[in-house]
């Protein structure tokens, strides 16, 4: 196990995969990790990572996790409801594999921001003891 440096805050930012979804949270993780001690991680789907072309995250470091669907996005569910269906439990999984992968590396995540559209998000954090949750509803 990595040695942790508990001096700075680990920000994870969770993106629904579509379209205006994702850039915002990019551009909040960007502002947040300009001041120092924090470290910013930008979750999104394996399918939108391997669909990109990321523009310039700088300090925002991304990982990806599974939707279910990591071969055609949204198509390869079907309907609205699989997908969702899907999101959630293979996103939980993947997400909470995630936060033990980070912690094993000495980055534990202290703080996790969601979009509004990721509802479980929350009970993944809660299994890991994070308790600083905020719920991203709208970025002007």
């Amino acid at each position: 196990m990595a040695v942790s440096d508990n001096s700075g805050v680990h920000v994870l930012l969770i993106s629904y995969p579509s379209q205006g979804h994702i850039n915002p949270l990019l551009q909040l993780g960007k502002r947040l990790a300009a001041h120092p001690g924090v470290r910013c991680t930008l979750a999104v789907t394996r399918f939108v990572l391997a669909q990109s072309n990321t523009p310039s995250t700088g300090a925002v470091h991304v990982v990806a996790f599974s939707d279910g669907c990591d071969l055609r996005g949204y198509d390869e569910a079907g309907d609205e409801a699989t997908f969702l269906a899907r999101l959630e439990s293979s996103g939980s999984a993947t997400l909470d594999g995630l936060l033990v992968a980070e912690a094993a590396l000495g980055r534990p995540v202290r703080a996790v921001m969601y979009d509004s559209f990721l509802t479980w998000v929350p009970r993944v954090a809660r299994r890991r003891c994070w308790i600083i949750q905020a719920q991203l509803v709208c970025m002007a």
